[in-house]
């Protein structure tokens, strides 16, 4: 199959909504996702992997120093990264019959991100209070993650959609 039957069949196209998405993650995950459809990953394994790489970043984002912040910035990417690959695996493999369409994977795609990003943003103001000595901006760390959390609210709105 062509790189560009690849990108036909995995990829949103016109209807990706985010710019990052559209012109950063969409023009390289598709490297990663072909290299996981030949290695027959399943998305739900992908997704682990995101999972894996947003708890990994979470000590090295809490950290002030450099080459940490280093090391979680680069995690957080491959979290991003992953995130893309596992939907257009599991694209592909909707469209070639090996999938059927279910709430499983989306449910645990959007458990991941919605904990994921809410700790990133946490450990983030963690940090940022140790580096400023400010509980005050631990606390709308705190704030800020909770009122993030909107984790029912969207595994409601998949299943109703």
């Amino acid at each position: 199959m062509k790189f560009s039957q690849y990108k036909e069949i995995c990829q949103k196209g016109d209807s990706e909504n985010y710019i990052l998405d559209k012109y950063i993650y969409r023009k390289i995950s598709i490297i990663g996702s072909i290299i996981a459809i030949r290695l027959g990953f399943s998305p739900n394994l992908i997704t682990m992997l995101s999972l894996i790489s947003s708890i990994g970043s979470l000590f090295f984002l809490c950290s002030n120093e450099s080459i940490n912040l280093w090391i979680g910035t680069l995690l957080v990417f491959a979290y991003h990264y992953l995130d893309h690959v596992d939907g257009e695996v599991a694209r592909y493999r909707i469209y070639n019959g090996t999938l059927k369409k279910n709430l499983r994977g989306q449910y645990f795609d959007v458990l991941c991100h919605s904990y994921s990003i809410n700790l990133m943003l946490f450990s983030t103001s963690f940090a940022l209070s140790n580096l400023y000595d400010s509980n005050l901006i631990l606390l709308l760390g705190l704030i800020s993650f909770v009122g993030y959390s909107s984790f029912p609210n969207l595994v409601a709105s998949k299943v109703m959609i």
